[in-house]
């Protein structure tokens, strides 16, 4: 039998996607590598656009000649993590930070007699009727945000009163109200106190409110003890740019347990294409990667390279060291300064696109 020609590479194949953001607003890489975990097997999707010249002389149309217009590379990306870095991909917007002080002093709540009689009712998102007939309150600030973060534990210094100009009364945990869901700021009104004279037209059965002050009631805070917190919590939807979600992606292609590994960098940008959430699979949500041109002569659309490690058993580089032959193997150091080493740390700008760093290539 006549031997193959060529050499054989026959792949079954895992896949991770990191993705390197520019700052906002430039086109300077932020040098965070962002790893957006358990990702499906990343395929490319090439589309070629090709130009055809074409002759009629004869009556019959034929081919003279074709020219490539265009390559459009993209992947579809499925992911599996729901992380707060990846949900503003997802939801296309920026992280800004927010801050709770440990003890803090909610704003205080006015209910009409309007909105107390709706079943169930609402008061701009703050005020929850369910028909079980006792009220839900979120907390919230001065600038109407909502509180957060609070225990069982923590308490809250409130007093009631009845209409306008009414007799204020205090309110006792677990009496007058109680945490519905601390963590999420929410208290359950469970009764109110007799104030003076009392409230016109409330009735209590078994410890529930059914019928409510018909002059409505307003609840005010004094004071309030609660966890506090600050950073990176919260997320605007649709508040990024395109900018924003451009940068370097690094696609790995990873073999034969993690020994032979193929790297696919290229300047990106992210559209973020939608979610499955769902309860009898895990959810995942998708994006579409497009590789863009980087300007570079060389680099015209980064680069791919093969990258193989050595099975090593002892030190800090266990199972990362190359494998130390440059004739068929692109070996890194951690530094992307361009030699040979052993000190792998999987640095960004070993696989630098378009960039002065050379990508730490030793040939």
């Amino acid at each position: 039998m006549a031997g193959l020609v060529g050499s054989q590479d026959y792949w079954i194949v895992g896949s991770r996607f990191y993705f390197e953001p520019n700052l906002s607003g430039t086109t300077t890489r932020s040098g965070e590598m962002i790893d957006l975990g358990t990702v499906d097997t990343i395929s490319p999707q090439i589309a070629t656009n090709i130009a055809e010249l074409k002759d009629a002389e004869s009556g019959v149309i034929r081919l003279v000649d074709q020219g490539l217009v265009s390559i459009d590379e993209t992947y579809s990306i499925t992911v599996k993590n729901f992380n707060f870095r990846n949900l503003q991909i997802l939801f296309a917007g920026k992280p800004q930070a927010e801050t709770q002080a440990a003890n803090i002093t909610p704003a205080s709540i006015t209910l009409s007699s309007e909105e107390l009689s709706r079943t169930p009712s609402g008061n701009s998102g703050s005020i929850i009727k369910p028909t079980g007939g006792y009220l839900l309150v979120q907390l919230r600030d001065s600038n109407g945000n909502p509180l957060r973060n609070f225990t069982t534990s923590s308490t809250l210094t409130a007093t009631a009163n009845i209409g306008i100009g009414g007799a204020s009364a205090g309110l006792t945990k677990d009496t007058h109200w109680t945490w519905w869901d601390a963590p999420k700021g929410i208290i359950r009104i469970i009764n109110l106190p007799a104030g003076s004279g009392g409230y016109a037209g409330m009735t209590v059965t078994g410890g529930v409110i059914t019928a409510y002050p018909t002059a409505g009631f307003t609840i005010t805070f004094s004071a309030g003890t609660g966890l506090g917190y600050s950073g990176n919590r919260v997320i605007y939807p649709q508040s990024a740019t395109l900018s924003d979600l451009t940068g370097n992606a690094h696609i790995y292609w990873t073999r034969n347990n993690g020994q032979d590994v193929s790297a696919r960098t290229f300047a990106c940008q992210i559209q973020p294409a939608g979610s499955s959430l769902t309860t009898d699979d895990y959810s995942s949500w998708t994006l579409t990667v497009t590789a863009l041109a980087t300007g570079s002569s060389t680099e015209i659309a980064g680069r791919y390279t093969n990258i193989k490690w050595n099975n090593t058993t002892t030190g800090d580089n266990l199972g990362l060291l190359p494998n130390g032959n440059p004739a068929y193997n692109e070996n890194y150091d951690g530094a992307g300064g361009g030699t040979t080493g052993t000190n792998w740390d999987k640095n960004p700008n070993d696989f630098d696109v378009g960039g002065t760093l050379g990508g730490g290539k030793a040939v």
